[in-house]
């Protein structure tokens, strides 16, 4: 089952990339910003599969939350620090928007990870 997480999530890391570094990109929508309501999603998308995906640890592991936290916000910087090569917009309210979305997407890891180690206590 991991190999289909890891696939989801290359594939998933792949098509964000694209779509964040194509040059003058710009989405229009009913609210104002609304690239910010799509950052947050997206990036804790990518926190959730990079996590699913146990390239770190095993799902039921507190480190792999913790990592994928990590190197999802890590990731969410260097993204859109790199936007500024491909003739986008970099700002620091879309890195927050990103920030929040790995944030939430830790809080349902976390969620996920506590439910899976309660199981194994109980079969154990």
């Amino acid at each position: 089952m991991s190999t289909v997480w890891r696939a989801g999530f290359v594939a998933y890391a792949l098509v964000l990339l694209v779509l964040t570094m194509w040059p003058q990109l710009e989405i229009h929508g009913p609210v104002e910003r609304t690239d910010l309501w799509i950052h947050a999603p997206a990036f804790g998308l990518w926190g959730l599969l990079l996590y699913a995906s146990e390239f770190i640890a095993p799902r039921r592991e507190w480190r792999n939350v913790a990592m994928s936290g990590l190197i999802s916000l890590a990731w969410a910087g260097i993204d859109e620090w790199g936007q500024r090569y491909f003739n986008r917009h970099s700002a620091a309210d879309d890195f927050a928007a990103n920030a929040f979305g790995v944030w939430i997407g830790m809080a349902i890891t976390a969620a996920w990870c506590a439910r899976l180690r309660s199981r194994a206590d109980a079969s154990a």
